[in-house]
């Protein structure tokens, strides 16, 4: 009996604090599809990092499922944040060593390609 009012407690008192992580986390609404994207200037090329990881950026090409280039993508390059370009850059050395190699099919998608995918 003890260890059910236990629960029952434990499970009141998680309630509200889930509740105000999870509002927390809903997006604002006036905020715009623009705003919710990250500034170039931030992003990193991975093959800045190390030139021989492979890249197929096929949504800067009508190779894709849209059958044509999608807006945002005026060039091949998959863009990342250093850090995670950094640990790919980190596990290609790795790879490299054992005679294989990274293919980055995608990275980086600003918010205008992501709505041309639906529109």
């Amino acid at each position: 009996m003890a260890r059910r009012t236990a629960f029952k407690f434990r499970r009141a008192a998680l309630l509200p604090l889930l509740t105000i992580g999870f509002g927390a986390c809903a997006p604002a609404a006036t905020r715009s599809a623009t705003e919710c994207s990250v500034p170039a200037s931030t992003l990193v090329d991975v093959r800045s990092v190390d030139a021989t990881i492979r890249t197929e950026i096929r949504y800067a090409t009508p190779n894709n499922f849209t059958g044509r280039r999608l807006p945002g993508y005026e060039t091949a390059r998959a863009l990342l944040r250093p850090e995670a370009a950094a640990a790919l850059g980190r596990v290609q050395a790795r790879l490299r060593a054992e005679g294989l190699s990274l293919k980055v099919w995608d990275a980086y998608r600003p918010v205008r390609a992501t709505l041309a995918m639906v529109d």
